[in-house]
């Protein structure tokens, strides 16, 4: 007992806490055991007053160490990525049915039924989603992750893994989804663990990082081995991985997956569908133009040039400084206009201001510079690249 007590002392004062912790709750056990035989009232309380020191040592470098290790915690994976507020549903998502449709059946059932869909009932407990950027691959996991019951979604992106405390942070993924079940773990740009050092930069906080060849090496490594754990008992967990280079994966990290999905852009019904809904008073000849100049682009560059289109009047009328009032509201002119008034928008009460509308003329407009599209080429090697898998 004394020599369990000399170590406590001495790995405390060396700051070594961990093996403090064991020698002192050994010493406080040690002492505990000696009562049992101790008949002076005296020397029984003497020995109760050392226990109970040695155990409230024990507990303050506990205490001292779980607060450590929850501020590393949220310093290495923020808190509000563990658990986040998702918006994306199945309603709000134009096209990409046939994704839509396997992440349904094959994940989103079995995950809701878990008591039926056991051993080799059960879905896919790992997706690869590849495709072009921006075609809408990180908000179908989140729209999955909005119709799970109770679902923990984690979000890793590979490029930061890469670069700075990767490994400790896809090790503390795994562990806190086994703990909170059902959780979807997110590797955005799996391709980032094929490329080369130094190939891509990662600013955090206004510190420049480059990738680095060891890290890439562990990061690469607790991927697989997670995903092998989960592969063999873990119910409950599914990895979904995005990437936009498919063709820079391993034949290791390709073989984890059970199921590869391609998400490419959006066909004919669904560029006027997302037409019609955010530019509701266009006419079909419009709607059809519009559709015509999509042709090739991604969801994300459709979605952002159609809410131009209908932000471009209030933008002009945010930004005028010449008002004229009509019928007790207030509308955009210019200084030539009787009774202009020279004044900004703060000047006006928020109930007295006419917002105008977007019109067919501000689409004919925008349709002089349409979006950028993707490559045919590009889309080519998307399609070629599957047999690879």
């Amino acid at each position: 007992m004394l020599d369990s007590l000399q170590h406590a002392i001495q790995y405390d004062q060396k700051g070594e806490f961990q093996n403090a912790i064991i020698h002192y709750e050994q010493s406080a056990y040690a002492i505990r055991q000696m009562l049992r035989y101790e008949r002076d009232k005296k020397v029984r309380i003497k020995l109760i007053e050392n226990a109970d020191k040695l155990e409230m040592r024990a507990s303050t470098i506990k205490q001292f160490f779980n607060a450590q290790e929850k501020d590393t915690r949220r310093i290495l994976y923020p808190k509000k990525r563990i658990a986040q507020k998702r918006s994306s549903k199945w309603d709000s998502i134009f096209g990409l049915d046939e994704a839509r449709n396997f992440l349904v059946e094959q994940v989103l059932i079995p995950s809701n039924n878990i008591e039926v869909f056991r051993g080799k009932k059960r879905g896919w407990k790992s997706l690869l989603l590849y495709g072009p950027s921006g075609c809408g691959k990180s908000m179908l996991i989140d729209a999955l992750a909005n119709e799970l019951r109770d679902c923990n979604l984690q979000v890793l992106n590979c490029r930061e893994l890469v670069c700075r405390d990767g490994d400790a942070r896809v090790q503390f993924a795994f562990d806190q989804a086994d703990r909170e079940r059902p959780s979807i773990i997110l590797l955005e740009d799996l391709d980032a663990l094929k490329e080369e050092p130094g190939s891509f930069i990662y600013y955090s906080n206004g510190i420049k990082y480059k990738a680095d060849r060891e890290m890439m090496k562990q990061v690469k490594a607790e991927v697989l081995s997670g995903m092998r754990n989960i592969k063999k008992c873990h119910e409950g967990v599914i990895v979904i991985a995005t990437t936009s280079k498919p063709w820079l994966l391993s034949s290791s990290l390709r073989r984890r997956f059970d199921k590869r999905i391609f998400v490419s852009t959006l066909g004919d019904d669904a560029r006027v569908a997302a037409a019609k809904k955010t530019l509701s008073f266009c006419h079909d000849e419009a709607i059809s133009l519009i559709s015509n100049a999509t042709i090739n682009c991604s969801t994300y560059t459709i979605v952002k040039w159609l809410n131009q289109i209908k932000n471009t009047r209030l933008l002009a009328f945010q930004s005028s400084n010449w008002f004229v009032k009509q019928g007790g509201t207030f509308r955009t002119s210019d200084e030539k206009t009787e009774n202009a008034i020279s004044c900004t928008l703060l000047d006006i009460p928020c109930n007295q201001l006419c917002i105008p509308s977007p019109t067919v003329e501000d689409v004919l407009k925008a349709l002089i510079n349409p979006p950028d599209s993707i490559h045919p080429t590009l889309l080519a090697d998307f399609e070629n690249s599957f047999p690879i898998f």
